[in-house]
C-alpha cells in the first residue's frame, strides 16, 4: 500500500518536471511532417516581445526625431525669410548736398519705400498751381489763369465754369477795367482725406477731398489780408489719357481732375 502511494507521487512530481520543462524538438530526421517542420520553424524565428517592444520604442523615437527636426528646419526657413523681407523693406534715403569746395551733408530718411513721398507733393503742387489760377485777380493774366484753371477741371465743369459763371466774359472785362481791384492767392496748407497710392490699381476711381487754406493778398493794400478756404472733390486722371493730352501733361503732371469746387471765408481771420 505504501509502495502505491510513493509510485503515485513521484508519477506526479514526475509529470509536473515534465510540463515545465522546456519542450525538445527532435531533431528532423524525418520524424515531424512538413507543415509542423514549417510551423516550428517560424516559431522558433520571431522575436520575443520584450524585444519587440524595445523596437517599437527605439522606432517611435527615431520618429519624434525626425519629426522635430523637420518641424526645426520649416520654422527656420521661416525666420529667414522674414528676416530676408525685413532687410530688403529696410530702405533709408540718403540725400548727399555737396558744396563747391568739397564739403558734403548727409541726410537719411528712414520712411523706407514710401510711394507717396515723391507722389503727394507732386499733387499739391498740381491742386495749388489750380487755386492760385482760378481765384486770383490780376489784370494782365486772368484770361490765361482762367484758362489754364479749366484744364484740371472735368467736361461737365468746365461747361458750368464758361456758360453759367460767365468766366470769359468776366476775364474779359477784368482785364480791361480792373474793377474790383487786383488780389493774389498764397496757399498756406493743404489737408486731404486720404491720398492716392500712385501703383494702386484703382487710382483712377478714388476720390479725394481736399482743404486747402490760403490767404488773398490785395495788390495796392486798400484791404487786409483775408484768410479763405478752398474745398476740392478730385480724382486722377487716367494715365493713358494724361500721356496723349501734351498741354495738360505741361501744367498738370500728376494728371488731377477737379470734380467740385468752393471758396469760403474762414471763421478765424488771424494769420
Amino acid at each position: 500500500m505504501r509502495l502505491t502511494m510513493l509510485d503515485k507521487i513521484l508519477k506526479r512530481v514526475s509529470r509536473a518536471g515534465a510540463v515545465a520543462s522546456p519542450v525538445q524538438l527532435p531533431p528532423d530526421g524525418g520524424v515531424m511532417d512538413e507543415p509542423t517542420h514549417d510551423r516550428v520553424a517560424v516559431l522558433s524565428g520571431k522575436r520575443s516581445q520584450r524585444e519587440v517592444a524595445q523596437l517599437r520604442s527605439e522606432l517611435n523615437f527615431w520618429r519624434l526625431m525626425a519629426g522635430g527636426l523637420v518641424v526645426g528646419m520649416i520654422v527656420t526657413s521661416m525666420g529667414w525669410r522674414r528676416a530676408d523681407d525685413r532687410y530688403a523693406n529696410d530702405v533709408r534715403i540718403a540725400w548727399v548736398k555737396v558744396a563747391p569746395d568739397g564739403r558734403s551733408e548727409a541726410q537719411l530718411w528712414s520712411d523706407g519705400g514710401n510711394p507717396n513721398r515723391f507722389f503727394e507733393p507732386f499733387i499739391n503742387s498740381a491742386l495749388i498751381n489750380f487755386v492760385e489760377h482760378r481765384f486770383r485777380h490780376i489784370r494782365a493774366t486772368i484770361v490765361s489763369d482762367y484758362g489754364l484753371a479749366a484744364m484740371f477741371m472735368t467736361p461737365q465743369l468746365q461747361r458750368d465754369f464758361l456758360d453759367n459763371d460767365h468766366a470769359a466774359q468776366e476775364a474779359t472785362d477784368f482785364e480791361a477795367s480792373g474793377n474790383g481791384g487786383e488780389y493774389s492767392i498764397i496757399v498756406k496748407a493743404i489737408d486731404h482725406s486720404t491720398m492716392v497710392d500712385p501703383d494702386a490699381a484703382n487710382r483712377n476711381s478714388v476720390i479725394v477731398d481736399s482743404t486747402v487754406y490760403v490767404t488773398q493778398h490785395w495788390l495796392d493794400g486798400s484791404h487786409k489780408d483775408e484768410q479763405k478756404i478752398v474745398k476740392l472733390t478730385w480724382k486722377m486722371i487716367p494715365l493713358a489719357n494724361l500721356q496723349r493730352d501734351w498741354k495738360q501733361l505741361q501744367e498738370n503732371g500728376p494728371g488731377v481732375q477737379i470734380l467740385a469746387y468752393h471758396m469760403v471765408t474762414a471763421l478765424n481771420q488771424e494769420h
